[in-house]
């Protein structure tokens, strides 16, 4: 294997699937391939002369049965392990997510959520706005779950929202470092987008992480999207002022149990709990 007409070597991958043992010519993707895992040169036979071919398989054959199927299940595990389909699909799968979806959308989120904050900061009564979002979200099915505040509501939103939906633990202080942490290591959208471009106050990436890092400073755009990629998982934010904005992470996760959080006034953020035996609209 492989035949003159297919020069990877399907045949023999699928016999290796299927728990068989195999010799690969070495003038082959698939023996190039093998050549990379362990112990598969054994398996790569590199040459094209039938007598070599014949003394291959004749060593082959001696061998026990029992003995032959442990050399190519020890090499079945060992390829799967670089070479997976699992991966690969996945890895496809998201390339494909972030072409058509990806990039885009994000840059369009993150300016949603700035408008958002922008809009907010127009309108003066601070009670009047809560009690409009307790009644956007009560017909939603949620109720304001509130917190402290002191320039670190949305860190606590989104704390009480990862123990909540996901079972992740972790104080508001804790967290902004993390979030912080992943942001100082990923500064970039998927299509090579600089962030700080969406940032306004600060000159310089560095200086928009150092003020942010401190306690009470005010949460934004970017730390949502920074929890959403960090934690895999969506995060719905509902407004005051009758709009919503769903953050969605680079690549694709389960949307069903999204993180729920509520933003009233400028920077305000507040956890949205469901209410018992109501179904939202």
């Amino acid at each position: 294997m492989p035949s003159r007409t297919e020069g990877f070597g399907l045949t023999a991958l699928e016999a290796l699937s299927a728990g068989l043992p195999i010799l690969v010519s070495g003038n082959s993707g698939f023996g190039d391939a093998l050549r990379t895992v362990p112990p598969g040169k054994s398996f790569v036979v590199d040459s094209e002369d039938p007598k070599v071919w014949a003394e291959a398989i004749a060593v082959v054959r001696k061998k026990e049965r029992s003995q032959r199927l442990k050399e190519v299940e020890r090499l079945r595990t060992s390829y799967e392990g670089q070479f997976s389909w699992e991966k690969q699909c996945d890895l496809l799968v998201g390339k494909m997510w972030v072409k058509v979806h990806g990039a885009g959308l994000l840059e369009r989120t993150i300016q949603n959520l700035q408008r958002m904050q922008l809009c907010a900061s127009s309108v003066n009564n601070h009670t009047t706005l809560t009690e409009e979002l307790a009644t956007i979200v009560s017909d939603k099915g949620f109720r304001i779950s509130g917190n402290q505040g002191s320039g670190n509501c949305m860190f606590y939103a989104l704390s009480e929202q990862l123990e909540t939906v996901k079972g992740i633990k972790i104080q508001h202080g804790q967290l902004r470092q993390s979030l912080i942490q992943y942001l100082r290591e990923n500064p970039k959208l998927p299509d090579g987008t600089d962030l700080i471009h969406f940032v306004h106050g600060h000159e310089t990436w560095a200086d928009y992480l150092t003020y942010m890092k401190q306690d009470g400073a005010w949460g934004d755009h970017l730390i949502l999207c920074a929890a959403a990629n960090c934690f895999k998982t969506c995060i719905h934010v509902f407004s005051s002022l009758h709009n919503d904005v769903v953050i969605r992470p680079h690549h694709p996760v389960e949307e069903s149990k999204p993180l729920v959080l509520g933003h009233i006034h400028e920077v305000h953020y507040v956890s949205l709990q469901p209410i018992q035996g109501k179904k939202g609209k």
